[in-house]
C-alpha cells in the first residue's frame, strides 16, 4: 500500500518557490516505538497512568 500524504503545499524562500509534499517515513505495520529502560538493571520499566 502506498504511503498517504499528510500535507502538500510550497515553501518559499526569498524568490525560490519550491513544492512540498509530507508524507510518513514508517508504514503503519513497521512503527517505530521506544521503551523507557531502568539503567541499573537495563529491563523495561512500564508506566501505569492513574486517575486521581
Amino acid at each position: 500500500m502506498a504511503p498517504r500524504l499528510y500535507c502538500k503545499g510550497y515553501l518559499k524562500l526569498s524568490l525560490v518557490t519550491c513544492p512540498v509534499h509530507m508524507m510518513p517515513a514508517t508504514l503503519e505495520s513497521e512503527k517505530v516505538r521506544f521503551q523507557t529502560l531502568n539503567k541499573e538493571t537495563g529491563s523495561r520499566v512500564v508506566s501505569q497512568y492513574i486517575d486521581p
